[in-house]
């Protein structure tokens, strides 16, 4: 081959294809028109998978949206009146009061975390904000209240602290409750207290605080982690109580 073909230019190539192909001594090649088309194919099939793409993420994205929205959506309404606390970095020192057995003084501790009302509310006109009638209030108006997650999980633990110290007292009325096969549903407190600790490990699970733990160095005791005195990532209780100190007038108390 005459080395100066080489670098022909693509329409005198292209050209020169076209001619050889009626030469019957030369092999046949594909000239301009069929190269073309086979570009504009692969570029149309591109396109095409591209578009798909494009419009899947899209799709993905608007049903996203709308799952968010179901999920989330009227939170975002009942936000525009109930706080909404930032997270914070503290650490919890140990509190002995939570530690010690039934009392006036510990009850007091443990029955003062929760506000007015025991955590319980009172929204005006719930429909207006997506949501479902509430459990009916003390106040004789026909209101209807309402509560919080949290507020939910500490009656929790008021219930379990309760019960385990019946246990320990051997004043518990769940001792042997288990030879009856239908115990769970022929005791509501036994009932309520395995909830409670199915409630708990939700919570536990939804907040998954990842801070690291280690052994703090306290006399006359083993190396242990006790989770005290170790930096965890809270939300602000500030604005929950600020809520319902100025709320008074429709907290159902």
């Amino acid at each position: 081959m005459d080395p100066s073909h080489e670098y022909l230019l693509v329409q005198e190539k292209c050209e020169n294809n076209s001619q050889s192909s009626t030469d019957s001594e030369v092999p046949s090649r594909p000239g301009c028109r069929s190269r073309f088309s086979s570009k504009v194919s692969r570029y149309i099939v591109i396109f095409i998978l591209c578009w798909n793409v494009v419009a899947s993420i899209y799709i993905a994205t608007l049903l996203g949206t709308r799952f968010l929205v179901c999920k989330s959506g009227t939170s975002s309404i009942v936000h525009s009146f109930l706080p909404t606390p930032e997270y914070r970095n503290v650490i919890l020192p140990l509190e002995e009061q939570y530690l010690e057995p039934p009392s006036d003084e510990s009850d007091a501790a443990w029955n003062g975390m929760l506000p007015n009302g025991d955590g319980f509310f009172i929204i005006e006109n719930p429909k207006e904000y997506g949501l479902q009638i509430g459990l009916p209030s003390r106040t004789g108006k026909g209101d209807t209240k309402f509560g919080t997650v949290w507020s939910h999980q500490h009656h929790c633990l008021i219930i379990m602290r309760e019960e385990y110290w019946k246990l320990l007292r051997n004043q518990s009325d769940l001792v042997g409750l288990e030879e009856d096969p239908n115990w769970m549903d022929n005791n509501k407190w036994a009932k309520h207290v395995n909830h409670c600790y199915d409630y708990i490990r939700k919570t536990i699970l939804c907040n998954m605080d990842m801070n690291i733990e280690y052994p703090v160095p306290v006399k006359g005791q083993p190396p242990h982690i006790s989770g005290n005195g170790v930096l965890r990532t809270c939300k602000n209780t500030e604005p929950v109580f600020e809520f319902w100190n100025q709320h008074l007038d429709i907290i159902d108390a």
